[in-house]
């Protein structure tokens, strides 16, 4: 079970990787990449949402540097590590 936790935690630590690499790119007009880019938020963005709640926005007139991704994967390898220790 453990075993289980810790594979969907690394696949979700892909998808914050992800989501943060797609972040650097202007949208797009092909219609698949952005299909997968509207999954990758779906499914980040209720987690990073919590800490983008929390944390203030760094920089100036909406062009801010999003500090949820980081401290997102933060948390999940400290879950990581404290399920690798219960095995």
């Amino acid at each position: 079970m453990i075993d289980i936790l810790l594979m969907a935690l690394r696949l979700y630590t892909y998808l914050i990787i992800v989501r943060a690499i797609l972040s650097w790119f202007p949208p797009t007009s092909n219609d698949l990449l952005r299909s997968v880019t509207g999954v990758v938020y779906a499914l980040t963005e209720p987690y990073l949402g919590l800490f983008r709640r929390i944390l203030p926005s760094l920089g100036a007139r909406g062009v801010g540097f999003d500090l949820s991704p980081i401290i997102g994967l933060i948390v999940i390898f400290v879950i990581e590590s404290v399920l690798s220790g219960a095995r």
